[in-house]
């Protein structure tokens, strides 16, 4: 249930329903309810992805602070885990939130300091510098 719960959320966020204003309160309900069942029987990958999805959502929501508290578990899990590229995301994600937020020195350290030598997307790496080139613009 919490994959087809998380699948669906995604769905509503990918492909939004122009004319239903309900749609990302309900993709957002449907990440709340997987939060709600038992972690240990759920695969922290899941929750991990799951919690990234509701924290852009919050974001979109306009909801900045709980979205940066969320993304900031998930980096930390994911980095503590060494799973870099998946951590290099959630970084990404969060200082787009810092920045937002017009909190820029704490995007700026975010991305200075993340270790990019374990990071193995050149994707990633190259939105890191990007991102950290737009804060000294």
């Amino acid at each position: 249930m919490a994959l087809f719960n998380y699948n669906y959320a995604k769905f509503i966020w990918t492909f939004p329903i122009e004319t239903e204003d309900i749609s990302y309160a309900t993709a957002i309900t449907l990440c709340e309810k997987i939060n709600k069942l038992d972690k240990e029987e759920l695969p922290l990958k899941l929750l991990d992805k799951n919690n990234q999805l509701l924290a852009i959502l919050l974001r979109n929501e306009g909801k900045l602070n709980k979205a940066a508290e969320l993304m900031n578990t998930i980096y930390n899990n994911q980095y503590q885990n060494a799973c870099f590229n998946e951590a290099c995301q959630a970084a990404l994600d969060l200082g787009a939130i810092y920045r937002e937020l017009t909190w820029f020195d704490k995007a700026l350290e975010l991305y200075t300091n993340y270790p990019v030598e374990f990071v193995t997307d050149l994707q990633l790496k190259n939105r890191l510098y990007m991102n950290t080139g737009i804060i000294y613009k």
